[in-house]
């Protein structure tokens, strides 16, 4: 295990993925504003950025811990360029609905694959509620995405 510092570092490095990532929505919802999904999914990356900032203080006092890899920090890393590349290209370029909704579950979709959400642990049943909640999320943003792309291919 990390030491506290490093741990908190990590968490805020977490937290910098939902905020791009709600960025990002954001622009997608600006741009599709009779698309609902976006609105919802703008809200849910906010929240889940919360939710990470909250976390940080209960590293520090050892109520969370969680154990991380370089690979983990490498993949995050790796999900942020993605992230503001994206960004940039729909903001310079414009882009569809359809790429739109690609690329969105494309992102949720590896979050899963890369486990970002598995790393942290806690002894409080609560806390451990809100970690899951985490990758739970992402699981019904991923669905709902799909269940998007599909309808658009009719």
């Amino acid at each position: 295990m990390k030491s506290k510092e490093e741990q908190i570092f990590f968490l805020g490095h977490q937290a910098e993925y939902e905020r791009h990532l709600a960025r990002l929505y954001k622009l997608y919802e600006d741009l599709f504003p009779y698309s609902q999904v976006w609105t919802f999914l703008v809200e849910e990356e906010r929240k889940h950025e919360e939710w990470l900032k909250q976390i940080m203080p209960k590293v520090q006092s050892g109520e969370i811990y969680f154990y991380r890899n370089e690979f983990t920090v490498e993949a995050i890393t790796q999900m942020i360029d993605y992230l503001k590349d994206e960004f940039d290209k729909a903001e310079k370029e414009g882009i569809d609905l359809m790429r739109a909704v690609s690329v969105a579950l494309y992102i949720e979709d590896s979050s899963l694959e890369k486990n970002i959400f598995t790393y942290l642990d806690s002894d409080s049943p609560k806390i451990q509620e809100i970690l899951d909640s985490l990758s739970e999320d992402t699981k019904k943003h991923r669905n709902l995405l799909y269940n998007t792309r599909e309808q658009l291919k009719k």
